[in-house]
């Protein structure tokens, strides 16, 4: 993550509309996915500050492995429990998990696929993955470069690495349909301004309440056709080969 990103990321997860958002259907999912069953353990790869650590709390004992060294400026919540640490083996933790979060993770990867293959591994049995990252290269802006992205997934992508890696997919798919338009249209403007791209901002306080509220009601809309219309955002479940699934 640019220096620069890291000293503004606290105030944007914690205002600004699209994390607002994306954290509001993270938390849906999981809790759906979670509700019910007993207490599991959980991972989250690259959880920054443990942001998320209040709400997994209530499913289960969360730990976190963020590799990011510009997090440990960030002011960060949990502790121990977050190991500052590359994802790879062998973990800093032992055991399996009943859920593993890489939310916005395998992008910023040189092997996205031994990442998974290390997920898989450590998923006790019937433990799910839940994966989220951005969506189609033709919307790939100075925005991805200033997150130090390697590159944008298509459905087709995400599926390939996912099979390779020894997962059967739950779901896979797409999020922030109307911000792809917006995206395609911030990359046309960038063919004929060459700035360097400007760190987030919190929008103006309508702003941001319409453009979450918009969201959300987007999400909710648009869910039973999400996996065929595009977004800037992909969404996958998945859990290892060979166990029971039900397809969604």
């Amino acid at each position: 993550m640019d220096p620069r990103y890291a000293a503004a990321y606290s105030e944007l997860a914690a205002s600004h509309w699209w994390w607002q958002v994306r954290e509001a259907l993270l938390i849906n999912e999981i809790r759906r996915l979670r509700t019910g069953k007993v207490r599991g353990r959980i991972l989250d790869v690259g959880c920054g500050d443990g942001r998320l650590f209040p709400v997994l709390e209530e499913f289960g004992a969360v730990e976190g492995i963020e590799p990011d060294p510009a997090t440990r400026a960030m002011n960060g919540r949990s502790g121990r429990r977050i190991h500052h640490v590359p994802f790879r083996a062998p973990l800093p933790v032992a055991g399996k998990f009943d859920l593993i979060l890489m939310l916005d993770v395998l992008e910023h990867l040189d092997d996205p696929i031994e990442s998974l293959n290390l997920a898989r591994s450590v998923l006790a049995p019937g433990g799910i993955l839940l994966i989220t990252v951005p969506a189609l290269p033709v919307l790939w802006t100075r925005h991805d470069e200033l997150n130090h992205h390697k590159l944008r997934y298509t459905r087709r992508a995400l599926r390939q690495q996912l099979l390779v890696a020894g997962m059967s997919i739950l779901q896979l798919r797409y999020q922030f349909h109307a911000l792809a338009l917006v995206k395609l249209l911030a990359r046309l403007r960038e063919c004929f301004d060459r700035r360097e791209p400007a760190i987030p901002r919190v929008p103006a306080a309508l702003i941001n309440w319409a453009a979450g509220g918009f969201s959300r009601l987007e999400a909710v809309v648009c869910r039973p056709v999400a996996r065929w219309l595009p977004g800037s955002s992909l969404l996958a479940l998945a859990r290892p080969q060979g166990e029971q699934i039900t397809q969604s």
